[in-house]
């Protein structure tokens, strides 16, 4: 860790280290270049958490941090090693993500696998966004669990009618694909082991959508909401962030040490 944090301070990254206080070690690291420290700023509106169960050579959970442009292209927003897979580690890093949006809007989508620990985290931190499960990650549950139940042919088939399904772009349009692949399952006599979302993932029913975000097709009024931005900005002065978190505890310190922001 010592020696990271070195190569950090050399390369001028923004970053934020947490030591064991008795042990007078790094444990923790989060760490974003000058560039991805902008871009996050520039586009904040939907955020990508996913971790690698220690796959380095430190045996870490490495924490990876993923934006989207408004072209639809990702960019890595930060990283971080913690010392524990728990919703206190996570707790840690996504304050720290939340700390560089001073003045900015939060995220209105966060998108992570199902890990208990950071979807706990994200709904702590990120009052107000919309938290989903990674497409992949439930079409990886949906193989491990179903795929061998399947014939390669009638697989196939699943696959196909299951992509149309959840590249649905309307109510009207999922209710046709979801027939589609109902009427294969019972042509193929599985209409009694339909598989329902709530339990392709448990967690799925679980999720909080009550702060929906405008998709791609729905039409908005730009002058209209520039309006209202403009009338908001103009009768209030600006606030600042007051949703930092206080690191409160008798073994743990937090030192940020931020050298050159962009």
């Amino acid at each position: 860790m010592q020696v990271l944090e070195n190569l950090l301070h050399t390369k001028n990254y923004v970053y934020y280290t947490r030591e064991n206080s008795e042990k007078n070690v790094v444990e923790e690291i989060f760490f974003c270049h000058k560039k991805s420290y902008t871009g996050w700023r520039v586009f904040p509106h939907v955020l990508m958490i996913d971790a690698t169960y220690k796959t380095n050579m430190y045996k870490l959970p490495f924490v990876q941090i993923v934006g989207v442009t408004s072209t639809h292209h990702m960019f890595c927003i930060a990283h971080g090693f913690v010392s524990k897979e728990k919703e206190e580690n996570y707790h840690w890093v996504l304050e720290r993500v939340k700390e560089m949006l001073d003045k900015c809007m939060e995220p209105r989508v966060i998108i992570t696998d199902r890990d208990l620990a950071l979807m706990n985290g994200c709904r702590k931190v990120f009052l107000y966004a919309s938290r989903y499960l990674c497409r992949w990650h439930i079409n990886e549950n949906i193989a491990k669990h179903c795929k061998a139940s399947f014939s390669d042919d009638d697989w196939k088939k699943f696959k196909g009618r299951w992509g149309n399904l959840c590249d649905s772009s309307s109510p009207e349009i999922y209710d046709y694909n979801y027939s589609r692949l109902y009427e294969q399952l019972v042509a193929d006599n599985r209409q009694n082991t339909i598989i329902p979302l709530s339990n392709i993932d448990i967690f799925w029913t679980k999720l909080d959508t009550r702060y929906p975000t405008l998709l791609e097709d729905e039409e908005i009024d730009v002058e209209g909401q520039m309006g209202l931005v403009t009338q908001e900005i103009n009768s209030k002065p600006a606030l600042n962030n007051n949703g930092r978190m206080n690191l409160d505890t008798a073994q743990l310190s937090t030192h940020k040490r931020v050298v050159s922001h962009p």
